[in-house]
């Protein structure tokens, strides 16, 4: 996969991430679990990525090289969008096992995990912590994101946005109502005799503030 050439983001996963991921192929299937205990240079790419490499031509069966190294496609995502920060819709994916070879790593940089009800998050986070943990030699080394935190955080990040919004507003009218004063004091300065005049003539309090009301809100 040259960067030079497709700019498209590669992923590395085991078995369990098309369930837990739930895609929709448009061609082709996800590699499965003999492919992986083979050992197969396999990959799946997304719809975007094919008409990079292929054209609006079929993609099954025909070769991709990723860093030096040949797959062959076995399957072809439909779109998907955005999915935990990444684009989806631009992806290589491949064994992990190929993947840490390739690219000479022993370690993983993500793990994606699923629970069978959301009341479960919380202690199946504990579990991953402490197990990590327990294979770090003691180190907690790694950060756990679950949905709620994510949710948590985007709505903090709302309601930031909320009161500077609202702090916004609350400034202009400020500036607006001082504004309006200003023009209704020099209204009535100006107009003093005016006002003398109207009053000379018997008109009420009432009625003079009155006409300069409805000039302000004219």
């Amino acid at each position: 996969l040259n960067g030079t050439r497709v700019h498209s983001y590669l992923k590395r996963t085991d078995g369990e991430f098309w369930r837990i991921m739930r895609f929709d192929f448009i061609e082709g299937a996800p590699y499965t679990t003999a492919d992986l205990d083979a050992h197969r240079m396999v990959a799946v790419i997304n719809e975007s990525t094919r008409t990079k490499f292929f054209g609006g031509a079929h993609a099954l069966g025909r070769a991709i090289e990723v860093n030096g190294q040949r797959f062959q496609v076995v399957g072809v995502l439909a779109s998907k969008g955005q999915s935990l920060g990444f684009n989806m819709d631009d992806v290589v994916i491949i064994p992990v096992a190929s993947g840490l070879r390739l690219f000479n790593q022993s370690s993983l940089f993500r793990m994606l995990i699923e629970v069978a009800a959301h009341g479960e998050i919380d202690a199946a986070r504990s579990d991953v912590l402490r197990v990590l943990k327990e294979r770090h030699e003691g180190e907690e080394d790694v950060t756990v994101l679950t949905q709620d935190s994510v949710l948590q955080a985007f709505n903090r990040i709302l309601g930031a946005l909320t009161l500077a919004i609202a702090g916004i507003a609350a400034i202009s009218l400020s500036v607006a109502g001082i504004g309006i004063m200003n023009v209704m004091l020099v209204s009535v300065s100006e107009r003093t005799s005016e006002i003398g005049l109207l009053k000379a003539i018997g008109a009420p309090p009432a009625e003079i503030q009155r006409v300069f009301l409805v000039e302000a809100v004219l």
